[in-house]
């Protein structure tokens, strides 16, 4: 009785991170649709950025939302996961609907790699820079009165992952 094995690699390319940024993008675009933050004017900016994040390994984490008093009341998460490990590609959307959101703000975190940290200065003011959105630094609001939900959805594509948690008030 003979055994074989074989190994695959897989090479992370623009493509994938194109598809990536994609599933985001489209639940920042439901999430302006539901509640008309972002501005459909800055959806395009935060899809270039997504790729270029995602197509140079400097994303960790990624969320958006609305804030009250420096609390969530109600975001989404993503974590990037490159280990190969999420396999399962779904379909974005199913957002949270009807959430009170009177006297909130917009906000939109990011989180960065190692890899990025890593970078001499002038390469992380370079990239930055080659963007249309302008980060400053700052912290993510706290968690308000209300719940984190387990997974919600897997993206993946050529070897990475991201899985989207949300949070949402109490009601």
């Amino acid at each position: 009785m003979s055994t074989y094995s074989y190994t695959q690699s897989t090479t992370f390319t623009v493509t994938h991170a194109k598809h990536l940024a994609s599933k985001i993008a489209a639940d920042l675009n439901a999430c302006s649709r539901l509640y008309n933050q972002p501005s459909l004017a800055t959806l395009d900016d935060y899809t270039e950025e997504l790729v270029e994040l995602l197509r140079n390994g400097y994303l960790k984490k990624y969320e958006f939302g609305f804030m009250r008093d420096d609390k969530r009341v109600l975001s989404w998460v993503y974590t990037v996961n490159s280990s190969g490990n999420i396999e399962t590609d779904e379909r974005a959307g199913k957002m949270f609907a009807d959430v009170d959101l009177s006297n909130t703000t917009f906000f939109n975190y990011l989180w960065y790699t190692d890899k990025y940290f890593a970078l001499p200065s002038g390469e992380k003011e370079n990239f930055k820079n080659s963007h249309p959105v302008n980060r400053t630094s700052g912290n993510p609001p706290g968690d308000g009165s209300g719940y984190w939900t387990g997974t919600q959805k897997n993206y993946s594509s050529g070897g990475t992952g991201i899985s989207r948690n949300s949070f949402r008030a109490y009601q």
